[in-house]
């Protein structure tokens, strides 16, 4: 059974079409996992990667999150996967921008010891 989630059927699509977009150019899969905060004022959708190359100096987790929620300035959030904030009140097709950089860039980083391990650019 689906939590309870503010994000509409076309955020959930979006967000579906993103982390398929992800696994492909990351080669690696990307899935969402859907969560709220205890009082259920605010969710967010976590695009995490499963599984990282050989060598990497990460671990497989959170590469961006999507949040939704009252005192957004009437839109959706992107966070960094250290919180930090990247975008506040902006619209689906900017936060599914926003978030798709950050997720590359945050692949990048927790993959940057392999990459350069395996010779690849």
């Amino acid at each position: 059974m689906q939590p309870h989630t503010t994000f509409t059927a076309s955020h959930r699509a979006a967000i579906a079409a993103l982390c398929c977009d992800l696994t492909r150019r990351l080669q690696h899969p990307v899935t969402v996992e859907y969560g709220a905060t205890d009082d259920d004022r605010f969710h967010d959708a976590a695009l995490c990667v499963e599984e990282l190359p050989v060598g990497s100096w990460g671990s497989p987790g959170p590469l961006v999150s999507i949040l939704a929620g009252p005192g957004i300035g009437g839109g959706l959030a992107v966070m960094a996967a250290d919180g930090s904030s990247l975008a506040d009140g902006v619209d689906l097709g900017h936060a599914v921008q926003a978030a798709r950089a950050a997720a590359l860039q945050q692949f990048r980083s927790v993959t940057d010891g392999a990459l350069q391990f395996s010779g690849a650019a």
